[in-house]
């Protein structure tokens, strides 16, 4: 009996100093500061970049961008009875501004629309997911001195389908009959492909992935005959198990609507049974869909 009173001080004293609870605590906080501590250094270096950008600029340059900011704002969705007039204004002030800036990120229609028409105005010009760019990008390389194009051939390129061959082809042996790589000039090649023409030789694959954990990227890494490498190592606080499950739904096909009801409601009964489990709390939950019909039961989810 004496024994036992003894082992039971001994237990409720160990669980007295036991520090387990608080350890996890402290390291939540420890992740939420350093977290905002890296932001802070974004933040700074973000501020110190565009100071030096402002006190290397001459007032005019100055002006000039402040006048393609509101032209920029002005132009809005683009269908206002002055949207042309704004449009002019922006590319007018663009001839003083662009050199002001070292880098720019922009779309291809807004190259076009803004940038001065001037070929090697840009030392480098990167075009990213060239894979779905049409030849509304090329543009963007005549201003370039140098052009890297990131793209995937395994990705779905332009679609062509809505355009006439034979009017394709009447303009192609028109406009483009003396250009050496006129047949890859079309609605249905993307920039990457007319690119994987021209710089046949020049081509570099990126092997090393660090965005999805293994078990994820080893379904893409099928069509890619096992080159790619995933190093991405998920932290505890990050890691999910399993990290992809698949779940059949018995007769989820799509009415003529293009509506797939049952799959929308197995998708909302997961989601419920996710929030549910302990595992899964304070984690975020997104769902994806390529179909617009998406759009009508997606009430359910709310």
């Amino acid at each position: 009996m004496e024994e036992a009173w003894q082992h039971a001080q001994i237990r409720s004293h160990l669980q007295s100093i036991e520090a387990r609870h608080e350890l996890v605590e402290l390291n939540g906080k420890r992740v939420k500061l350093e977290a905002g501590l890296a932001r802070m250094y974004r933040e700074v270096v973000s501020r110190a970049a565009w100071l030096s950008t402002k006190a290397n600029a001459s007032p005019m340059v100055l002006q000039a961008l402040a006048g393609y900011s509101t032209a920029i704002r002005k132009i809005g969705q683009g269908t206002g009875p002055n949207a042309e007039r704004y449009r002019r204004d922006a590319q007018q002030c663009m001839q003083d501004a662009a050199g002001a800036v070292p880098c720019w990120i922009m779309s291809h229609a807004k190259i076009s629309e803004s940038m001065p028409a001037e070929i090697g105005a840009f030392d480098l010009v990167i075009v990213d997911e060239a894979s779905q760019s049409d030849l509304w990008a090329l543009p963007a390389i005549v201003r370039a001195k140098k052009v890297l194009v990131v793209g995937d051939d395994k990705q779905v390129s332009p679609d062509g389908g809505f355009k006439s061959g034979k009017r394709i082809g009447e303009l192609r042996n028109r406009f483009l009959n003396d250009q050496p790589y006129g047949a890859d000039m079309t609605p249905d090649k993307s920039l990457y492909d007319l690119a994987s023409r021209v710089f046949a030789g020049h081509m570099v694959m990126l092997r090393e992935h660090f965005r999805c954990v293994p078990p994820i990227i080893s379904y893409s890494n099928q069509f890619y005959g096992g080159a790619i490498q995933p190093l991405r190592i998920p932290r505890p606080s990050e890691r999910l198990d399993p990290p992809l499950v698949d779940i059949y739904v018995k007769d989820g096909v799509r009415n003529k609507k293009g509506c797939n009801k049952l799959e929308a409601e197995a998708i909302v009964e997961e989601i419920q049974a996710l929030i549910k489990d302990d595992k899964y709390a304070g984690r975020s939950i997104g769902v994806v869909t390529l179909l617009g019909a998406w759009n009508k039961p997606n009430s359910s989810i709310r």
